[in-house]
């Protein structure tokens, strides 16, 4: 058992994660064997889709194409692909915008039931629909419905301490006792509801509207959140003198941080008021990690007895006796051709000869032409009376050769397949006790800080440098053995064979050194030592004390998360709802511009300065301008998002830099709520 998941769990209570809904339908078409155009009943149904993507509210589709296992992989990839297109192809051919399909092609890789019989392939051959209707009818909720459900909800009691940690690494302490009603009502022994929203990301600030401005100066941020909670759907505040205490990741660790909280302007956009508050900043290199000490003397017993010698016994080449020549088939003669006049004689001499002599000299040519025709002919037979006596000798050779080989074969490929097989669990034994050597010095040095020890050990029982290179070579034979065990001899000659005669299952020199070259860069488990932790009970308890024993320590520390070590900000707040962990900008007024921008309708036009992390929205005139004040020569990104008269979204993003006052144009183009999602999370 995983006694970090397990703490968590005691330390949270129960969570529960929702999500935005949108309304949600699933249709499938159906494909026969190898098929990927439509019938009319599949028709029928993509008419019925139209008319629901048709309808009052925007909808987008999403098409996950599928095949059965029949045929190889490749093949149904494009044989997936082609069924998707069909579909796309219908929905637009009838009014579909193509911004409004998502295409998803999966093969044979996610089957709904065992390829094992005709009706489990018919349910596998299939292209599944999902139809997301999402109504909105301002800017503001279609930006809710492209960001999603923020709100992560945990249930905690209100008579012991609860820690609280969500998704994104935000740790929150709320003391004993810390929590009243609003109204001054007692609260009952009831579960307490704790909603908690982490606002980290420039998507998050595109899609909730919030901005990093306080009284019309731009903020650099540290990261957002809110948190509030609730019993029985009343709200309740935390008690004077018992504030929470809230450690909040962050990529942006900077000195002077702040803690704003939240104004709401005309527009719907949140903006901020300093309370002067300081965020402390924790710096990763004064964090003092804690360590934990295994059991090293039950450790040291759990050591096996590698056979070091199986490594030399390995064979790669097997030589096979001659295989029979198969005999070539004999060339076919080339027969002469009838003579006639204009062989012998010229057209003058046509003229004098008389028909009688001439017809007499063909007549004379055309035997002795027959007659080595004849002799040809004959020749040609006796090459194919003994191609066919070969061919028959070669057929009776042949199997010969398989029948007295092929076993041969077969034996020696299952004897090697042990003895490799062996040799990789000896190497991998061998690193297994050298893993145990190392974690033991690791434990006596103080320094095992992971709060996954079990995976320090995995790390270091992985192959080295030599042994990893000879692992993987005997993968690859073990390979190679698998493919051969299905051919014949013959087959496997073609295959495997080399000029001498010889099949050989070692890897080639560019494998090697590529294998070589490579080592540094990727990491192999060590099988063995997985299979030991997951069955030997004294060694995997002896590293789940250790876990538990780590994350105790840690919990206490607050630092439980790579993010908590890494980049901290913390803070004792006294109220709940939405904070701010802030810094006013240092870019002085004469560094800022004026800019304008014209873009039709209600839009939400927003400028993202990653060089501080801040998330200004331009605010709008009541005309058809928006209006703010940007720093020059800093590289940002501009987002407008909005929809048109038939609802669907309009998104444009824009790279810009300015260099002073600008008017520019927005020039937002019909997307996808998908597209734009994706679009979002990679600012």
């Amino acid at each position: 058992m995983y006694y970090k998941k397990l703490l968590l769990c005691l330390l949270m209570g129960f969570v529960s994660i929702t999500y935005a809904q949108t309304s949600v339908k699933s249709f499938k078409v159906h494909f026969n064997s190898d098929e990927y155009l439509l019938d009319q009943t599949d028709k029928n149904l993509l008419d019925n889709l139209i008319k629901e993507m048709n309808g009052s509210t925007y909808s987008e589709v999403s098409l996950k194409a599928h095949t059965d296992q029949d045929a190889d992989a490749s093949y149904n990839i494009d044989l997936s692909k082609k069924r998707a297109e069909s579909v796309s192809n219908y929905l637009r051919e009838n009014g579909i915008g193509e911004k409004r399909i998502t295409e998803y092609c999966y093969g044979e890789s996610k089957l709904l039931t065992k390829n094992n019989n005709d009706k489990a392939k018919a349910e596998n051959r299939r292209v599944e629909i999902v139809l997301n209707q999402f109504a909105f009818t301002t800017t503001t909720k279609m930006l809710k419905l492209i960001g999603g459900e923020t709100k992560q909800v945990f249930k905690i009691k209100h008579n012991t301490d609860n820690t609280i940690i969500a998704k994104n690494g935000l740790r929150v302490v709320l003391p004993k006792g810390s929590l009243e009603t609003v109204d001054g009502s007692p609260l009952s022994n009831a579960e307490i509801t704790l909603e908690v929203e982490e606002f980290f990301k420039p998507q998050d600030a595109a899609t909730q509207s919030l901005s990093t401005v306080c009284d019309g100066k731009i903020l650099e941020t540290g990261g957002m959140f809110s948190i509030k909670a609730f019993q029985k759907g009343k709200e309740l505040q935390l008690k004077n003198d018992k504030p929470m205490q809230v450690d909040l990741p962050s990529e942006n660790l900077k000195n002077n941080m702040t803690v704003f909280f939240p104004v709401t302007n005309a527009q719907g956009i949140v903006e901020w008021k300093n309370s002067a508050q300081p965020f402390e900043v924790k710096p990763k290199e004064k964090i003092v990690l804690p360590f934990t000490e295994l059991d090293t003397k039950t450790l040291q017993t759990k050591k096996v007895m590698p056979d070091m010698g199986s490594l030399a016994k390995l064979n790669y080449t097997y030589k096979a006796i001659a295989f029979p020549k198969k005999p070539a088939y004999p060339r076919r003669p080339t027969y002469l051709k009838r003579a006639t006049y204009a062989d012998n004689f010229s057209w003058i001499d046509r003229i004098f000869y008389s028909k009688a002599t001439m017809d007499k000299w063909v007549i004379a040519e055309n035997k002795k032409r027959d007659k080595i025709n004849e002799n040809s002919l004959t020749r040609y037979n006796r090459k194919l009376d003994t191609y066919y006596i070969a061919q028959d000798a070669f057929q009776r050779d042949s199997a010969a050769f398989e029948t007295s080989e092929l076993q041969a074969f077969k034996d020696w490929l299952n004897q090697e397949e042990k003895a490799f097989k062996l040799a990789k669990q000896t190497i991998e034994e061998h690193h297994f006790n050298r893993g145990i050597d190392k974690v033991s010095e690791a434990s006596k040095n103080q320094s095992i800080t992971s709060v996954n020890p079990r995976a320090v050990f995995e790390y270091m029982s992985k192959p080295s440098q030599f042994y990893y290179a000879k692992l993987e070579s005997i993968d690859l034979a073990l390979n190679y053995i698998e493919i051969l065990k299905t051919m014949s001899l013959g087959q496997s000659l073609k295959y495997l064979g080399n000029k001498r005669g010889e099949i050989y299952l070692g890897a080639p020199a560019s494998y090697k050194q590529n294998i070589y070259k490579n080592y540094a860069s990727q990491f192999r488990s060590n099988e063995f030592a997985a299979k030991q932790l997951n069955e030997d009970k004294d060694l995997a308890t002896i590293f789940d004390n250790a876990q538990m024993d780590i994350m105790q320590k840690r919990e206490k520390m607050g630092l439980l998360t790579k993010k908590d070590i890494g980049q901290i900000y913390s803070a004792s707040l006294s109220n709940f709802g939405m904070v701010n962990c802030d810094r006013f900008s240092d870019i002085p007024p004469t560094q800022m511009a004026s800019i304008e921008i014209n873009c039709e309708g209600e839009a939400r036009i927003s400028f993202y300065v990653k060089d501080i992390q801040s998330f200004v929205y331009a605010y709008h005139d009541k005309k058809k301008n928006y209006h703010l004040e940007l720093p020059i020569n800093k590289q940002m990104e501009m987002v407008v998002l909005t929809f048109n008269k038939k609802g669907e979204p309009l998104y444009e993003r824009r790279s810009v830099t300015f260099d002073g006052d600008e008017t520019i144009e927005a020039n937002p183009q019909v997307a996808s709520i998908f597209d734009i999602r994706k679009s979002l999370a990679s600012l």
